[in-house]
């Protein structure tokens, strides 16, 4: 659409946008909305600007933390574990909110996130990948809404140093505690008979655990307590 501004005098063309992505309907609408500003003594490239600069000042006061927050309350009524809802933003207050909480989302670098997850990166590995994949999803949505031009999550594995894969198994319970826990925390248990009684099978008979969770019913022989 071709236009003179009221406000400088000079010719503009100003674009209604590409079909098939915006329909003839829409872009009669644009030209209607842009003609009515015109009459106003208002130029459409003017009112974009004001849009732009609008649009930059929201982005400029949503901070990671109000972010995070606010993707939390989203996502929490898809979550069953209460317990899971708690630690997902538990953790980002822990680690994330005191560093990078009060910064503009669109401030945000590749640097930061690694710094936030240096501390953990090796010592609590387990914690600092759970750390890492909450970052991204906050700065994923935030991508999404247009407010940053490229989530600096991603960055953080080529900027630390390779975690160690090993994993640290639970240590063994010596067996002089085991009947003192079997009668405080197992025996008089009254919820989850299953796992109740899983958990004195494995104790009394020494059986594997993956033995234990993939027995099948053949496998007994309770007239011979076998």
């Amino acid at each position: 659409m071709c236009f003179t501004s009221p406000v400088t005098g000079k010719r503009h063309d100003a674009g209604l946008g590409v079909y098939p992505e915006v329909s003839i309907t829409d872009a009669r609408q644009r030209a209607l909305n842009m003609r009515r500003l015109i009459d106003a003594d208002e130029g459409p490239i003017a009112e974009r600007g004001r849009e732009r600069q609008a649009a930059s000042i929201a982005a400029a006061a949503l901070t990671f933390e109000k972010t995070a927050r606010e993707l939390h309350a989203d996502l929490k009524p898809g979550w069953k574990s209460g317990k899971h809802t708690a630690r997902w933003i538990s953790t980002l207050e822990t680690y994330v909110f005191p560093k990078l909480g009060g910064k503009p989302l669109d401030a945000i670098t590749p640097a930061d996130c690694a710094e936030v997850s240096r501390p953990i990166w090796l010592e609590k590995a387990e914690t600092a990948s759970r750390t890492h994949q909450r970052m991204y999803a906050v700065m994923q949505w935030a991508w999404e809404q247009g407010h940053i031009t490229a989530n600096p999550v991603s960055a953080v594995d080529h900027i630390l140093p390779k975690q160690n894969a090993r994993k640290e198994h639970q240590s063994a319970m010596p067996w002089r505690g085991v009947p003192a826990f079997v009668k405080t925390h197992v025996a008089n248990h009254q919820q989850g008979g299953n796992t109740r009684a899983a958990l004195l099978l494995l104790i009394l008979t020494a059986s594997r655990s993956s033995e234990l969770r993939g027995a099948t019913w053949d496998e007994f022989d309770p007239k011979a307590s076998i």
